[in-house]
């Protein structure tokens, strides 16, 4: 066992604050999925490392899935690296930053909902309720 996966975790429960953690899951996996253009990878890597975060501040893991779901499928649409992305443009015969510049106006809208969305609802986290939760699984 390599221990990525945990370290991930460690660093996620130091790093991220609950109050943001949904939106920056969206992020970070949209950033990661822009990168290699591969949304089930990012969903079976750094999706785990996120759900296991999650788990340890207490959150919802269906929020959080969502949130991993939403920002994987962004960047796998969006990145030129995508085999999906990439076939679209291909079989219709187009260029395919011509054929990204055009999901733009259907992808930024529906991440910028998404954001809003988790951004609020992170807000609306009970920081009293969270330190609660998490006391009462350690003890």
């Amino acid at each position: 066992m390599s221990g990525t996966v945990p370290t991930m975790i460690y660093y996620s429960l130091l790093i991220l604050d609950p109050s943001i953690f949904y939106a920056a899951s969206c992020i970070i996996c949209a950033l990661i999925a822009l990168s290699i253009g591969s949304s089930w990878t990012v969903a079976g890597t750094v999706g785990i490392a996120l759900i296991g975060a999650s788990a340890g501040m207490g959150l919802s893991p269906e929020i959080t899935a969502g949130a991993i779901i939403s920002g994987a499928y962004f960047g796998d649409k969006m990145s030129p690296l995508s085999e999906t992305t990439n076939l679209a443009p291909a079989v219709a015969g187009t260029d395919l930053f011509s054929h990204i510049g055009h999901m733009v106006w259907t992808t930024i809208p529906s991440i910028v909902i998404a954001l809003v969305l988790f951004i609020f609802i992170g807000l609306n986290i009970d920081p009293v309720a969270l330190q609660v939760t998490w006391r009462s699984r350690c003890a």
